[in-house]
């Protein structure tokens, strides 16, 4: 096949359609040439800068950007980094241009390399800043960690899958040693604690789990994260210091991780595990039980739960005190749990959880009521015994009664003669003294006549106030 100009040469002709028709054919060439240089770059980006302190997280970006007007629709690639320097903490999707993951990206820190491949829906992505996923490292050690490519494909939304990867961006990260900082006191571990999953090594059949925990003094703000790596570190950083959280866990092994950050900076990572297994386990069924018993019986209780589980039996008296057996129900699912030991008389309360082979736990069953009576003897003697001893208890209530009032006459006779006592000591002490005014009131010389009569209105004055004092004295003795 001749080219165009070889065509020209060789035919010897040149007319102005053949002239135009090189013009076209030059034309076309151009815009196919124009549609070919339609590029694109993948590249690393470190959120944090170039520049982080041994010992510090610091994320990286994986970014796409296109040129020109060609969309994409696929990515994948393989990021090689130095295990020396780096370690891999986790790969963050969220805010991802891909619509769906052909292969989920996966790491290894033994091999220093994270692979990735994924599709965009039509009409596939154009721009300049597509995130494709957020890699969060942990500087090990100080040194030049260079975080490149070793390969990668970037394919046009074109209905050919071209390949428009023009180059990729590899990310140096300079790792400079950790200033050293004055001692402080760490912030302690926190005590993370779950009322939905309280067991971490059960098994439960919701995965909608609630998570609270106790802020140490000045608390500043909290870093969580929901992962299943048991070593994992969290990165989701509140807006306040938080002391609650709620998430819901598909079925699986999962790990909740919690820092607080107080003036002394982060803390300890504290790391709690839910287990979640939605195929439901029932829970057992009582269908022999007593609902009354005499004291010194042996209660005896069987039902259904399911096969080869572990049935765990909580029998707790109207005080509280609580008593616990766990049995274990057959291949047929049937149980049988016995109480030897004697139970007092009193109201208990019956209830059991099943745990299946695999640790799952049920809800609990329904609660049983069970009555235990004093024994016959027992029950007959009683009506007895509290009759002699509320007649016991009269007698001795009459007999200190008694005794008291024997005290108190014993006590008001001493008094009484004592009083009469000083009442006859009163009585001859005022008759001397009254018997002295008269004695006094008598003159030596003859008196005139109105002394005689102020004398004899004297006189019977000290007798009649001699009168009275006695008589007072006498009413005294009398009372």
């Amino acid at each position: 096949m001749l080219s165009t100009k070889e065509y020209i040469y060789r035919s010897g002709k040149f007319r102005p359609s053949t002239f135009i028709l090189v013009a076209i054919i030059w034309l076309a060439n151009s815009m196919l040439c124009a549609h070919v240089i339609e590029a694109a770059t993948i590249g690393a980006l470190s959120s944090g800068g170039q520049s982080v302190v041994a010992g510090q997280l610091f994320s990286v970006n994986v970014i796409v950007s296109t040129s020109g007007t060609e969309a994409l629709n696929a990515v994948s690639g393989t990021i090689s980094y130095p295990i020396s320097l780096l370690q891999l903490v986790s790969v963050d999707k969220s805010g991802s241009i891909i619509s769906f993951w052909i292969s989920e990206p996966k790491y290894s820190n033994a091999t220093g390399q994270v692979q990735f491949e994924g599709g965009v829906y039509n009409p596939g992505f154009t721009g300049t800043q597509g995130k494709i996923a957020t890699i969060l490292f942990k500087a090990k050690a100080t040194g030049t960690a260079d975080i490149s490519f070793l390969n990668a494909s970037i394919l046009a939304n074109d209905g050919q899958g071209t390949n428009i990867l023009d180059r990729t961006n590899p990310a140096k990260i300079q790792i400079v040693p950790e200033v050293a900082q004055p001692l402080v006191e760490p912030v302690r571990t926190i005590a993370i604690r779950s009322a939905t999953h309280p067991d971490q090594q059960a098994w439960y059949n919701t995965g909608d789990a609630a998570f609270a925990w106790d802020l140490p003094p000045g608390a500043l703000s909290v870093r969580t994260g929901f992962d299943q790596n048991q070593q994992g570190v969290p990165s989701d950083v509140s807006s306040a210091a938080i002391s609650e959280i709620t998430h819901h866990f598909d079925d699986g092994v999962w790990y909740f991780h919690l820092q607080v950050k107080t003036a002394d900076g982060w803390g300890s990572i504290s790391t709690f595990k839910v287990r979640v297994d939605t195929n439901a386990v029932n829970p057992p069924k009582f269908d022999r039980f007593p609902t009354t018993l005499t004291e010194g019986d042996v209660l005896l209780v069987s039902g259904a739960a399911p096969s080869n589980s572990s049935v765990h039996l909580m029998l707790r008296t109207s005080l509280g005190k609580l008593y616990e057996q766990t049995v274990k129900a057959g291949e047929g699912g049937r149980f049988q749990a016995a109480w030897t030991d004697q139970l007092d008389n009193d109201t208990y309360n019956l209830t059991a959880e099943a745990t299946s082979q695999r640790g799952i736990k049920s809800s609990p069953s329904a609660n049983l009521v069970i009555t235990i009576q004093p024994s016959r003897i027992e029950r007959v003697a009683k009506p007895v015994i509290d009759a002699a001893t509320i007649y016991a208890t009269i007698i001795g209530i009459i007999f200190l009664c008694a005794l008291w009032t024997w005290y108190l006459i014993q006590h008001f006779r001493h008094f009484r003669r004592k009083v009469r006592a000083d009442v006859r000591r009163t009585n001859q002490l005022i008759h001397v003294e009254f018997k002295k005014l008269l004695d006094q009131a008598h003159s030596k010389r003859k008196l005139t006549a109105e002394e005689e009569r102020m004398m004899s209105i004297l006189r019977e004055n000290i007798h009649r106030a001699e009168e009275e004092v006695e008589s007072d004295v006498r009413d005294i003795g009398q009372s």
